[in-house]
């Protein structure tokens, strides 16, 4: 299925392909403001989100960079506050084109507790949250660990792909 959101693939983009998979990193405004169109569609009712952080102690780390993903094979990276600040968003960028989206759309993802707490000191953006799958797995009581590396390769049978595997493509580190 061709990528609606940015142009087809040439040799000169900066996508990462692995499995199938796209990874494109959003750090322009423009790039941006494509994204929040895209996501702001009706057919989008779910949205897939984590947040890297540069620490796991609240008010004291930041949030690095936030993933969203919509469709399968097909996911966006946003740095928030990279080494590289020429590749950065802007914390009023994503505000203004993202806020809107993440507060009314139905939001997925592992651990929400952690994300949103960093997330919405940081941002100021409440993330709306409504599937957790940490714990959805704690009251299955089904597996050893709800580590999400594990629960991914136990329900799916797939090994998840590290993010600093992803980043290295375009030479951001945090």
């Amino acid at each position: 299925m061709q990528n609606v959101l940015f142009p087809k693939l040439d040799s000169t983009d900066k996508w990462y392909v692995t499995q199938e998979c796209q990874y494109k990193i959003v750090n322009t405004e423009e790039k941006l403001r494509k994204l929040a169109e895209y996501l702001a569609r009706d057919r989008f009712k779910l949205i897939s989100f984590d947040i890297e952080t540069n620490g796991l102690v609240y008010g004291e780390s930041v949030v690095v960079g936030c993933s969203l993903a919509v469709i399968p094979g097909q996911a966006y990276y946003i740095p928030l506050n990279h080494y590289d600040s020429e590749n950065n968003i802007s914390l009023s960028q994503l505000s203004r084109w993202m806020k809107p989206i993440l507060e009314s759309k139905a939001i997925l993802g592992h651990n929400l507790k952690f994300d949103y707490k960093f997330f919405k000191f940081c941002t100021g953006i409440s993330l709306n949250v409504t599937h957790d799958t940490y714990v959805i797995a704690k009251l299955l009581e089904m597996f050893d660990s709800v580590a999400l590396k594990l629960l991914c390769a136990s329900i799916f049978n797939i090994n998840t792909i590290e993010l600093p595997s992803i980043l290295g493509q375009y030479k951001l580190t945090y």
